[in-house]
């Protein structure tokens, strides 16, 4: 009995990694056959619900427009990513960024509007770690810099092309323009600057009654690191925090 276990077991093993590999390569027809095999062997398998929505996501066409563009969007976020995750493993992230690059092509030219900031390309162009694109379509958007989500999107594909002082002046503005915001990155762990990580941390460390907002943290790090100081352009002075950035 335990050696037709063994045969019925490494059968279904064998049936589903051939799903998967069609999955991956975005074989339809493979997938298909795949998939009506590994039904036919295992009705309950717990691939067949998710392997039939990434069948229907391959015959999906490319979006064309910025409507499709977004209900593209919407399936990658309500049903493709989980999904994905659950039959595709580590290989769901080639497969969902070429899912995100189709999405982030229909949405090129999109007005960025900051109550939906996530339908802008330039969003979908960050899930897929295109960092070029990323960095071109912000700088498609007027007085980008006056919007933080975009400061915050820019900052982090220059740092990924990188360009080291570029961005870290980009995120000193957004620690000047929106304190709270570069405070809420810094602790979530998502500004991925080694230099600038170990900065906050001791800057998070002393007892500085007196700079209370995250907005002098940029002087102070030219205090913490000075060769930054050769690096970064000279602010307008337009208050204190800059000013102290300015004059240090």
């Amino acid at each position: 009995m335990n050696q037709l276990d063994l045969f019925l077991d490494g059968r279904s093993v064998r049936l589903s990694n051939a799903l998967r590999l069609a999955l991956l390569d975005e074989d339809v027809d493979a997938a298909v056959c795949a998939h009506r095999d590994l039904g036919e062997f295992d009705p309950t398998h717990h691939w067949l619900a998710p392997a039939k929505a990434l069948i229907a996501g391959l015959r999906t066409s490319i979006p064309g427009n910025h409507e499709e563009g977004l209900a593209a969007m919407a399936c990658l976020e309500e049903e493709w990513i989980p999904t994905a995750l659950t039959v595709l493993g580590e290989g769901s992230r080639e497969w969902l960024h070429r899912k995100w690059r189709d999405v982030g092509g229909a949405l090129e030219g999109r007005p960025f509007d900051l109550e939906f900031p996530e339908r802008h390309a330039s969003y979908a162009y960050t899930r897929c770690e295109d960092w070029f694109s990323v960095e071109r379509c912000i700088l498609a958007v007027p007085d980008f810099s006056e919007q933080p989500i975009l400061l915050e999107r820019m900052a982090e594909a220059v740092w990924r092309q990188r360009r080291w002082k570029d961005a870290a002046g980009l995120w000193f503005e957004l620690c000047w323009s929106a304190p709270d915001r570069f405070q809420g990155l810094m602790n979530d762990g998502a500004v991925p600057d080694p230099v600038l990580r170990d900065g906050w941390e001791r800057w998070q460390d002393l007892d500085l009654e007196s700079l209370t907002s995250p907005s002098w943290f940029p002087a102070w790090m030219l205090i913490h690191e000075p060769k930054i100081a050769e690096l970064m352009p000279v602010p307008a002075m337009s208050d204190a925090p800059k000013a102290a950035f300015a004059v240090l």
